[in-house]
């Protein structure tokens, strides 16, 4: 038996699909994705502990989940798993710690590939310079503004801001192209900017992506403007 649910979140729906007895897949929900299937255990342990979570009391999810990958893939999430709460690792970091030191890139696809969000926690994996990486291109005013909030000691605007943010990211991410592919014609929309596509293996634009990447683009905006 297999079936779909929806997590209400803070940083907008996540879609929860479950097969015998395991989780395959927590996702940003896309607007056309229905349930099916009723709730059951499974599905309410899961967002038992995702309300837990949210509600900054729990730091580590034990529900049973089901991943299909690649082995490098399947890698790059286990070291993800390692990560602490409350720590985070540079994507040269990962590649060390799977034995493939050189593979940063693809481990930065790996990681955006990642099936099980938040529980596999790929959000903490920055830059090897400490930044949050090529997502702060199209929105700085954003993070801009959440630094400003936690040195004011302002956690809970940061943290609204931060959600804001996460919302933008999981619409771009829908798009067939790569999260940097949509990224890209973003700021080619916004200031002009000619930056090019993206390299193999990483897959561009397709005409479907169009509203996809409008959609995304009118809520940075948005967002910016209520600043």
């Amino acid at each position: 038996m297999k079936g779909t649910v929806i997590y209400h979140a803070p940083v907008g729906d996540l879609q929860v699909d479950w097969e015998d007895g395991a989780i395959t897949a927590l996702k940003r929900a896309g607007a056309d994705v229905k349930e099916a299937g009723a709730p059951n255990g499974l599905t309410e342990l899961v967002f038992r502990q995702l309300d837990e979570y949210f509600a900054g009391t729990r730091r580590e999810f034990n529900f049973p989940y089901r991943l299909h990958g690649t082995p490098f893939q399947q890698a790059v999430w286990a070291a993800l798993r390692q990560i602490p709460y409350g720590e985070t690792r540079s994507y040269k970091d990962i590649a060390r710690a799977i034995g493939h030191p050189k593979a940063f890139r693809a481990v930065g696809m790996a990681n955006n590939r990642n099936p099980i969000l938040i529980a596999i926690p790929c959000h903490r994996v920055i830059g090897a310079d400490g930044g949050i990486g090529g997502t702060y291109a199209v929105m700085p005013e954003l993070y801009l503004a959440m630094n400003e909030h936690i040195n004011k000691g302002e956690i809970q605007e940061a943290q609204a801001l931060q959600y804001e943010a996460d919302r933008i990211i999981y619409k771009m991410c829908e798009a067939h192209g790569n999260l940097y592919a949509v990224q890209k014609e973003i700021l080619r929309r916004m200031y002009g900017l000619e930056l090019g596509g993206v390299r193999e293996p990483m897959p561009s634009l397709i005409p479907e992506d169009e509203p996809i990447v409008a959609e995304a683009q009118a809520m940075i905006e948005a967002a910016i403007a209520k600043l």
